[in-house]
């Protein structure tokens, strides 16, 4: 019986031993291809020389400020990062579930189902969902949610379609519980995530928002799941880790979110009715909404052990929509913390230093895309195409940070899946971040 245990693992064994060679090899036969390329062929310096050292200083002065935040970022996350123990029964505030679906059909029944199932008190819960005028048969999954949960889910149906943002407006004003937490339709939380998600509220009282940890439930779904996968470690177990480090989390997701009811509401119809050029703000309610909490003083932290599963696009036009979407809203929200981000004068529970070296790099990193398109066509002209040879090993050494990252956290499967996305990144979705940057004045949901 031994023997067949070690035959049955022995494929597994296989995987994790090849993924980690290939972990180590890939990058230093990158490496070994840019010491042997010539380098006199990759020389920029046909079309104008003051151009290509400006370019060069340029590149030199974006490179050393990404690698000294990164350094800063890991030594944050690493060393400074803590998790907030969950609290007792008896400890727990009241707490409101929004739960906003448009379209959604049966997912929303599995979602309210896993907010039932949590070990939440059920005299401490109450969910709201709320039917943002869907054309599908949302409402009929609702309505049998609602009728199957014994009077703890309170439906809300909205007959024109809000837009999520609206949809959440509903369901805080019909509210009680002195912590709001708000989760995607399309997504499923695991038995302790409320608690984890409060307890930070009730441990520090100058927390006003709680970020979640956002997974992949698809994750089987093909090569975009997995690659969101690698996006989603990186983006929550690093970045976020770091910014909650210094209470100042940039972005509580939308998939699970959490803030602190006294917080939001004296300010919520400066959210729900927020401009931007004019035009009523339509996307990227769950940054608007940590911008308003950071806004007010109150710190915003990240719950790693807080998860919540969430499906994701599974083809290119999804993927891509909901990338645009993303960039757009961050675009708009890092300007916003213009007006409140170097207000030095004022207290805050977070550190206001961090979260000026935060929002500078993201404001580089904004325009940062249309720079490397530039500088990608200038190069591809200046040496007749030669710059490709050395594009294609700088991809991949450029994934090694956010590979390594993926090891620590998921183990050795699946972490080359982190080289492939590098490269698919750059050959199908480079035109993302340049389009969003000209395109951030449009509205709507994108992924709807």
């Amino acid at each position: 019986m031994a023997v067949v245990g070690e035959l049955e693992n022995s494929p597994a064994r296989w995987r994790r031993w090849l993924n980690l060679a290939l972990l180590l090899v890939i990058p230093a036969l990158m490496i070994v291809v840019l010491c042997v390329l010539d380098r006199s062929s990759l020389t920029v310096t046909v079309i104008n020389p003051a151009v290509t050292a400006w370019i060069e200083r340029c590149g030199v002065v974006l490179s050393v400020m990404s690698t000294l935040y990164f350094i800063w970022v890991v030594s944050l996350a690493v060393r400074r990062y803590r998790e907030i123990d969950p609290v007792t029964d008896a400890e727990l505030p009241t707490c409101t579930v929004i739960v906003p679906a448009y379209n959604e059909g049966r997912h929303v029944l599995e979602t309210l189902h896993s907010i039932l199932a949590g070990d939440y008190p059920p005299e401490k819960l109450e969910v709201m969902a709320v039917n943002d005028g869907s054309r599908d048969d949302t409402w009929q999954w609702i309505s049998r949610a609602a009728a199957e949960s014994g009077g703890r889910i309170h439906a809300i149906n909205l007959e024109r379609n809000r837009g999520k943002r609206g949809a959440m407006h509903a369901g805080f004003m019909a509210s009680h519980g002195e912590i709001v937490i708000s989760i995607d339709s399309d997504s499923i939380i695991l038995p302790d995530t409320l608690r984890r998600m409060v307890s930070p509220f009730v441990r520090h009282p100058e927390i006003g928002g709680v970020a979640g940890n956002v997974k992949v439930l698809n994750w089987d779904g093909g090569l975009i799941p997995k690659m969101l996968d690698v996006n989603f470690v990186f983006s929550f177990d690093l970045i976020r880790a770091a910014q909650s480090a210094v209470r100042a989390v940039f972005c509580s997701p939308g998939a699970l979110t959490a803030c602190r009811r006294a917080v939001v509401m004296p300010r919520i119809d400066e959210w729900v009715n927020q401009q931007f050029l004019g035009r009523p703000a339509n996307i990227g309610e769950d940054r608007a909404l940590t911008n308003l909490i950071l806004k007010s003083g109150y710190a915003v932290v990240f719950q790693r052990s807080a998860i919540v599963l969430t499906r994701v696009p599974v083809t290119y036009h999804g993927l891509s929509r909901m990338l645009i979407h993303w960039a757009r809203s961050n675009i708009r929200e890092n300007l916003e913390m213009l007006l409140f981000a170097f207000n030095f004068r004022r207290h805050a529970a977070y550190s206001r230093t961090a979260l000026v070296v935060n929002l500078v790099m993201q404001l580089c990193w904004m325009v940062t895309p249309v720079f490397a398109t530039f500088l990608l066509l200038y190069c591809m002209i200046a040496t007749l195409g030669a710059f490709l040879l050395s594009l294609l090993p700088v991809l991949v050494l450029s994934a090694v940070f956010p590979a390594s990252v993926y090891f620590l956290r998921r183990g050795c499967s699946g972490t080359c899946m982190v080289y492939f996305y590098a490269l698919f990144g750059f050959v199908a979705m480079f035109w993302i971040a340049p389009f969003a940057l000209f395109s951030f004045h449009r509205s709507g949901w994108l992924t709807r």
